[in-house]
């Protein structure tokens, strides 16, 4: 399969953090909090796996608004509120929600999804 990669370079701040606070997203918990918001709100956001940047490009999963193309970030966006260290770049894979839901039901955690669908996305 081909991978298309998404590169994106702003977060939609007041958006995020929104999300954030109605999930109670736990910091340093990005695949979590990822996963299980795409899992209830498939229909408003794809699920993302690939590096971000904040001080220093680093693993990470976030989500995209399907309607707008909005990178929304769970995780970071109170981070980013509190720190004059701004998010930066995006660049990652928009996996299916399917995958994301087997590999969690499969695995009894969120963690990275990417390293075990990889061959089975496609563009």
């Amino acid at each position: 399969g081909v991978l298309h990669a998404d590169e994106r370079s702003a977060v939609a701040l007041k958006e995020s953090l929104a999300i954030s606070k109605k999930y109670a997203a736990a910091p340093r918990q990005c695949y979590y909090n990822a996963a299980m918001i795409a899992v209830r709100e498939h229909d408003l956001y794809d699920y993302v796996e690939g590096i971000a940047t904040m001080m220093i490009p680093t693993e990470h999963a976030w989500l995209v608004d399907k309607a707008w193309g909005w990178v929304i970030d769970p995780t970071w966006a109170p981070l980013q509120r509190r720190s004059r260290d701004k998010i930066k770049d995006y660049f990652g894979v928009r996996i299916p929600i399917e995958l994301v839901r087997a590999r969690v039901l499969e695995a009894e955690l969120a963690g990275p999804v990417l390293p075990h669908v990889i061959g089975q996305i496609r563009k």
